[in-house]
């Protein structure tokens, strides 16, 4: 709700409108206020204050390192929960697979879960978010590097809360074919909000 462009003290890119990203605090601000309130719940990328895009590149070795620090790194409660998971940029991911490729062993850290074929490390499956990367790219760049462009997060899948004011909310939207435009339009509003549940369930690496 706070963001604010670089020109004015922030991340966000110049010439982006601020009214596109502050409807909410959303789960990246509220994780670094977990991690600034209890710094054990961050761990560190170095990469990520590289003072370029060039210095901001990580190798695939430090990309297995990640995953396994922030299992190293998190809470007992998080790290003997059984449904635990990763969610991470691709950047992370690709260079955590390229990392197995070059050691033989790329097909046993996946697995298949619902039909689906998945990354795993540590025996927990990653899910590589990769609209992450892309967003980071378009938004936060401040015209010589990124804002921490690798990221990923250890957490339970209850953990991340995503609600609306009610259950019907999507029912509240109008769907029509404007013929003088000939566009689609979809009209809706709602309220809504996310949430990061338990902070000791949380380890974020950034």
């Amino acid at each position: 709700t706070a963001i604010k462009n670089v020109t004015d003290g922030g991340v966000l890119k110049n010439g982006i409108s601020t009214t596109l990203l502050n409807t909410i605090d959303g789960i990246f601000k509220q994780l670094k206020a977990i991690y600034t309130t209890t710094p054990a719940r961050r761990t560190t990328i170095t990469e990520n204050a590289g003072a370029s895009y060039a210095a901001q590149a990580i190798t695939s070795a430090n990309c297995t390192a990640v995953f396994n620090n922030l299992l190293k790194d998190a809470d007992p409660r998080l790290a003997n929960a059984s449904d635990k998971i990763y969610i991470s940029t691709r950047s992370l991911v690709q260079g955590y697979r390229w990392d197995m490729q070059s050691k033989g062993s790329d097909t046993i850290m996946q697995k298949q879960i619902d039909g689906v074929t998945v990354d795993m490390c540590n025996g927990i499956p990653i899910i590589e978010v990769g609209v992450w990367d892309e967003f980071i790219r378009a938004y936060f760049d401040n015209g010589t590097k990124w804002d921490n462009p690798h990221r990923a997060i250890l957490t339970t899948k209850d953990q991340l809360a995503l609600a609306f004011s009610s259950d019907g909310a999507f029912d509240n939207f109008d769907v029509f074919f404007d013929r003088k435009s000939k566009l689609n339009i979809v009209e809706g509003e709602d309220q809504y909000d996310a949430k990061c549940l338990l902070d000791y369930m949380f380890q974020v690496a950034i």
